[in-house]
C-alpha cells in the first residue's frame, strides 16, 4: 500500500489541530471549574455537603484528562485507518481511563471505607472525647467527613485521614449520646 505524501501531511495536520483544540477545551474547562469552585457560596455549599477538596480535584483532573484522551482518539481517527485500529484505540482509551481512575482514587477509597466502617459501627461520633495515637493525646472529635476527621486537641486541631484512625489506637473516654 502506497502512501500519498500530501494526504498524509493533511492527515497529520488535521490530527494535530484536533488534538490541540481538545487540549485547549480541556484547559478552559479546568480554569472554569477552578474559578467556579473558588467562589465563596460554592465553597460553603460544598463544605456543608461534606464534599472534600480531593474529590473536587479528582473530578477536575479526570474530566480534563478524559477530554484530552477523546481529542487524541479523534485526532488519530482523522487518519484513514482500518476498523482494527479504531478498536485498538478505543481499548487503549479504556485502559488509560482505568489507570487514571485507579491512581486518582487510591487514597480516597481507603478513607471512604474507614469512614463507613467507623460511622456504621457507631465507633466514633462527633463530640466524643478520645485518647488517640502512640503518644496518647487527648482530644474531642469535632467533625467526621467522608475522607477525614477533625480532632480538637485543645491547643490545636488536627485533620486526620479516616484510614489512619483505624491504624492507630483510639480509646473513647466519653461517648456522646
Amino acid at each position: 500500500m502506497e502512501i500519498n505524501p500530501e494526504a498524509f501531511i493533511l492527515d497529520v495536520a488535521s490530527a494535530a489541530i484536533t488534538i490541540f483544540i481538545y487540549y485547549i477545551l480541556a484547559k478552559l474547562f479546568e480554569i472554569w471549574i477552578k474559578k467556579l469552585t473558588s467562589r465563596e457560596e460554592v465553597i460553603k455549599f460544598l463544605s456543608s455537603s461534606g464534599v472534600d477538596e480531593k474529590i473536587i480535584g479528582f473530578f477536575i483532573k479526570f474530566v480534563r484528562n478524559s477530554i484530552i484522551i477523546v481529542g487524541v482518539i479523534l485526532g488519530l481517527a482523522s487518519f484513514k485507518t482500518t476498523m482494527f485500529f479504531m478498536q485498538f484505540a478505543f481499548l487503549l482509551f479504556l485502559f488509560f481511563v482505568g489507570i487514571a481512575i485507579f491512581f486518582s482514587v487510591k487514597d480516597i477509597i481507603p478513607n471512604i471505607s474507614a469512614q463507613i466502617f467507623l460511622v456504621n459501627n457507631k465507633l466514633l461520633k462527633e463530640g466524643d472525647r478520645i485518647v488517640y495515637g502512640k503518644n496518647l493525646v487527648k482530644g474531642r472529635i469535632e467533625k467526621i467527613t467522608i475522607l477525614n476527621t477533625v480532632i480538637d486537641f485543645g491547643d490545636k486541631k488536627a485533620i486526620i485521614p479516616n484510614r489512619l484512625l483505624l491504624k492507630h489506637k483510639i480509646e473513647i473516654v466519653k461517648k456522646t449520646k
